[in-house]
């Protein structure tokens, strides 16, 4: 888990609190959805605290989880930016339905657009760091002289 230095995520208190789901409800939520996909996950109400007050942000795929979770309660796709979390990797689950309703469409269609732009960048786009092999410091052979 690493800490972001956006603060607290009032985003996802919020949706806690519309969909009415506790801090220990939402841990038991993602811990299950971890199961179901072969995740060993022991996420507690003071995990979800964590998220909520201190902005700390769980590592893959963890954000997606939640999202499902959420959605799962409230009947609808969660997107990533709406519970404060867009910064994560995305979800391998990403396009396989594809909603029917034109503006989850629209917004399922750019999340897919934004992450295959992202992947053609590369990870130095994403800010992470990229490995290049040096240039051959070896001095050229000069080729040699046709023969006349």
């Amino acid at each position: 888990m690493t800490v972001s230095s956006r603060g607290p995520n009032d985003r996802l208190g919020a949706l806690l609190a519309l969909a009415q789901i506790s801090n220990a409800g939402l841990a038991r939520r993602v811990n299950d959805l971890g199961a179901q996909r072969g995740l060993t996950l022991r996420y507690d109400k003071t995990s979800v605290a964590r998220w909520v007050t201190k902005g700390m942000v769980p590592q893959r795929p963890v954000p997606h989880l939640i999202a499902t979770a959420l959605g799962n309660k409230l009947g609808r796709p969660v997107p990533l930016e709406e519970i404060g979390l867009a910064d994560s990797h995305p979800t391998p689950e990403l396009g396989l339905e594809f909603p029917r309703e034109v503006p989850e469409a629209v917004r399922s269609a750019t999340e897919l657009w934004r992450v295959d732009l992202d992947l053609r960048r590369g990870p130095a786009a994403a800010g992470g760091a990229t490995a290049w092999p040096a240039p051959s410091r070896s001095p050229r052979t000069p080729r040699p002289s046709p023969a006349g």
